[in-house]
């Protein structure tokens, strides 16, 4: 009897029928965008605008992921946490508004998967960026443009001038 119970015991501590899935703490104020490869069960974790949010990865399916999103999980918000339920793939992913002001505040993009695993990517929008380098207009000017039209339209009657030569003497070869 005991010996069935040691082995019952046993059998019970190896087998991981629950696997609730690891924690990923992502912090924006270190960078502004995360690559994190994430799992059935896994959770992702952020704070932005002093609210703590949590990304919980429901299927991980190859070409999409389905996840719940959490919105506000923090001990001061009393209320009921219902969760908003999305599907990710190449074409759709997630624009979080957390403060409801029409501002998107996060992305969550899906990058790649297989069976297991998925790759996502969560972002920042991106601000202004003061190293983009804006091309002067003349180079885009009306003038430019039509003398490359020009230049289009002599070529095109060059080749087809020397199409023409070459047809015509093909011609006069099955004459003789």
């Amino acid at each position: 009897m005991k010996k069935s119970i040691s082995l019952f015991l046993i059998f019970l501590f190896l087998i991981n029928a629950v696997y609730a899935g690891e924690t990923y703490n992502l912090d924006f104020k270190k960078t502004n965008s995360y690559l994190v490869g994430l799992a059935e069960g896994d959770r992702v974790e952020f704070e932005l605008k002093d609210v703590l949010n949590t990304v919980v990865i429901k299927e991980v399916n190859p070409g999409n992921l389905d996840i719940a999103i959490f919105i506000d999980i923090s001990d001061k918000n009393t209320s009921l946490k219902i969760p908003l339920y999305s599907k990710i793939d190449q074409k759709r992913y997630v624009k979080l508004d957390l403060e409801k002001d029409g501002e998107t505040d996060v992305y969550i993009i899906y990058k790649n998967s297989n069976s297991t695993a998925a790759s996502v990517l969560f972002q920042l929008p991106a601000g202004p960026n003061e190293n983009l380098e804006v091309l002067p207009k003349s180079q885009f000017s009306q003038g430019s443009l039509l003398r490359n039209l020009v230049y289009l339209f002599l070529a095109l009657i060059v080749v087809l001038l020397v199409l023409f030569f070459l047809f015509r003497k093909r011609q006069k070869r099955q004459q003789k």
